[in-house]
């Protein structure tokens, strides 16, 4: 027998105040080859700076602009497979579930298992594209 493969679309709504724990969390994730991280609440932006180390290789010599909807793009695609990377797409997809259910408080405290290894996971992607240190 054959079968069939179909592409689902679904919009989801994540909060602002959502993006910043995960930001907030992915501090202490990239702290090892970041060397500098600011929030702008209100360009709704994330600017990594790599440290003098990772700046070493001139194509992490620059800072990374990261806007809050790059990240949640990130953490979907993560959770969709489209970026091969082990047991964090298992936790992408639990985030996925909770931020699309119909319980409110479920909703409200998405990500709670998103802890520093697999933000550090999805502000690398977002940055570089893979992950590239750790």
């Amino acid at each position: 027998m054959g079968s069939v493969t179909a592409t689902v679309t679904t919009t989801v709504t994540v909060p602002d105040a959502a993006v910043l724990s995960m930001i907030d969390t992915a501090g202490y994730g990239i702290a090892y080859w970041a060397g500098r991280a600011d929030i702008d609440e209100y360009k709704r932006t994330y600017t990594i700076t790599p440290n003098e180390e990772a700046q070493f290789y001139p194509e992490y010599n620059s800072t990374f602009e990261l806007s809050f909807d790059a990240i949640v793009d990130t953490l979907c695609e993560i959770a969709v497979g489209k970026h091969k990377v082990g047991y964090p797409r298992e936790y992408a997809q639990d985030w996925l579930k909770e931020i699309q259910s119909e319980n409110e408080d479920t909703r409200k405290y998405a990500g709670g298992t998103l802890d520093t290894d697999i933000m550090d996971v999805v502000i690398q992607i977002a940055c570089f594209g893979e992950v590239v240190f750790g």
